[in-house]
């Protein structure tokens, strides 16, 4: 099963064939040939491509007949931007996907269809339990549990200026009400609002193992989104 954008694809009369093949993403890099040299330098990110995740689906549709449940199908499909994507064989991760179209569904009769769709994915699988807020308490020791170092997103209450350290990164901030940070875009707003004239410093960030979250100044509280991730 596929839940895409928060819908499932049995409310869609869309049922995936078999279990979809596992793809792991590719490393960004650069090769560099030198002249006299044996053998290309390459230059590693810390970053990967896209992947393409591919469904076979089958469409039941003896009742209202194919084509115009093809309707809903590409309606359900067709949704702008990167959304949520889960299936029922990744049960503890999801990815953020986009669907661009161009599916062919064979038309077996009027009552049956056969496809292949395929979602272009961010290369990382997030962990569900890494998808909600908490409260962090001053001084707090956050352990993640994969060897991929999170972006986490935090929301700051408060008053005045304050900083905020995990580890050894440390952002200060003029301005502590309601400031949120998203160290993964590396923007700081307030509601719609940019701030990021307000902070300097580091973006905060969780790598592999614990790491401590300590605050100073007119801070008040912390809610903390860690988003852990593997490939």
């Amino acid at each position: 099963m596929i839940w895409w954008h928060g819908k499932s694809s049995d409310d869609v009369h869309v049922i995936v064939e078999r279990c979809p093949d596992v793809i792991v993403p590719s490393r960004k890099h650069e090769k560099i040939s030198i002249t006299g040299r044996s053998g290309d330098l390459l230059v590693e990110q810390d970053a990967y491509e896209n992947v393409l995740q591919r469904y076979e689906i089958y469409v039941s549709a003896e009742a209202p007949r194919l084509p115009t449940i093809s309707h809903t199908v590409v309606e359900w499909l067709m949704v702008k931007g990167y959304q949520r994507l889960e299936d029922s064989y990744w049960l503890d991760t999801f990815r953020m996907a986009s669907y661009t179209g161009g599916t062919e569904i064979a038309n077996i009769l009027n009552r049956f269809g056969r496809a292949t769709i395929e979602f272009d994915c961010k290369p990382q699988r997030f962990y569900k339990n890494g998808d909600f807020f908490i409260d962090v308490e001053n001084g707090m020791q956050l352990l993640n549990p994969s060897p991929f170092t999170a972006k986490p997103i935090l929301i700051v209450e408060g008053s005045g200026s304050g900083t905020i350290t995990a580890g050894d990164k440390t952002i200060t901030l003029t301005d502590c009400d309601n400031i949120t940070i998203d160290s993964d875009i590396m923007q700081v707003y307030q509601d719609t609002t940019n701030k990021n004239r307000t902070a300097s410093g580091a973006f905060p960030v969780l790598p592999e193992g614990q790491t401590e979250i300590t605050w100073t100044g007119g801070i008040t509280g912390i809610k903390l989104k860690p988003r852990w991730w593997t490939l």
